[in-house]
């Protein structure tokens, strides 16, 4: 079976007595250091269906809805900004109606009351992803999050009413990546508080707040994840997403130089052999303006390879140091491996 290059360590190394490094190579960085940058993808309306989501705020069990709008994730720092649209009428994957959240899920005192959200309701989220110097974990911070209602409100016992001022606001400071990436596999994911108010006409308001809002957000990130996906009573595929360095090097003498470059892999093997393997890459190759590109140099000793990587091109300040053993190729596991992406470190 031929294998994607991009999925194993490539060998491309001729015959000699003093190992070094030159050729082509690829290491699965998330298996091995154990963890990866997380990030956001910064996809512009229509390019995902419909109900793929940036944050879901999750109450009960429904949630608002935030479709992709328009984000930015700044790899330098880890600042982002999110500026979007919302939905409260919860759909599944498949576009199916589930639920709709309804005033009293932010405030059990207007139980009765209904409203009808606008979809052109809008989001605007400012923050930032880094990584705790103590733990070392990534965590998340939402310096501004806020809703723009509008709309119709009924009122139990009134008529209809339009919404003539609504807003909701949110914040948070320390969120764990991990939870808000892999939120199902936690009983207790990351919660936020949610608050503001509805104006009906000139005069009438309505409180809102919910101290227990469930976030989830984030695309990719975190540890290697291999799962097999079912359908029926059949594996319909096997699964795998993580974080890839790829090295094209050449020694000489004492130095190596060359170049190279990190990204995000998810891959669908199916098992029906009438199924082709499906390849999700992020930086997308379509746009290589943007992919991680990295100028590599380095110094060879005792078998011993130090490779400092250096951004190049478009995302200029990004950061690696990797040292590998040239007689095995693999990453020594010294604590001094470093990625620097997103304003989070890891480090092996």
């Amino acid at each position: 079976m031929k294998y994607p290059a991009i999925l194993v360590l490539l060998l491309a190394l001729s015959c000699r007595c003093d190992a070094q490094l030159n050729g082509e190579y690829t290491y699965n960085i998330a298996e091995t250091f154990g963890t990866s940058p997380y990030i956001f993808q910064d996809l512009a309306p229509g390019e995902w269906s419909e109900w793929y989501r940036i944050f879901d705020l999750r109450m009960t069990d429904n949630s608002i809805v935030i479709p992709v709008g328009t984000i930015v994730h700044n790899p330098l720092n880890g600042n982002y900004s999110l500026n979007g649209s919302v939905n409260f009428v919860t759909t599944d994957y498949a576009g199916i109606y589930v639920d709709q959240i309804f005033p009293a899920a932010l405030n059990p005192q207007l139980a009765g009351d209904y409203w009808s959200i606008s979809t052109s309701s809008t989001i605007k989220v400012l923050g930032k992803t880094y990584t705790d110097k103590k733990s070392k974990r990534s965590l998340l911070d939402i310096s501004l999050g806020t809703i723009t209602l509008r709309g119709s409100y009924t009122p139990a016992d009134q008529a209809e009413k339009n919404i003539t001022k609504g807003l909701l606001a949110f914040k948070a400071s320390k969120l764990d990546c991990e939870r808000l990436y892999n939120y199902f596999n936690y009983t207790e994911p990351a919660k936020i508080r949610l608050s503001g108010s509805v104006t009906l006409g000139k005069y009438e308001t309505k409180k809102l707040d919910n101290k227990n809002v469930e976030l989830t957000g984030l695309a990719w990130g975190g540890p290697s994840l291999y799962y097999e996906s079912r359908e029926g009573n059949e594996y319909d595929s096997d699964t795998f997403q993580s974080f890839y360095l790829d090295l094209n090097v050449t020694s000489s003498g004492s130095r190596v130089t060359g170049t190279a470059k990190v990204y995000y892999l998810f891959s669908a093997d199916y098992i029906d052999p009438n199924k082709e393997t499906i390849y999700t890459y992020f930086p997308s190759s379509e746009t290589p303006a943007k992919e991680f590109n990295y100028s590599v140099k380095g110094t060879r000793k005792d078998g011993v390879a130090t490779l400092s990587l250096t951004g190049q091109g478009v995302i200029k300040g990004l950061k690696a140091t990797i040292y590998i053993n040239e007689s095995t190729e693999e990453i020594i596991p010294n604590g001094k491996n470093s990625i620097t992406l997103y304003g989070q470190t890891i480090t092996y």
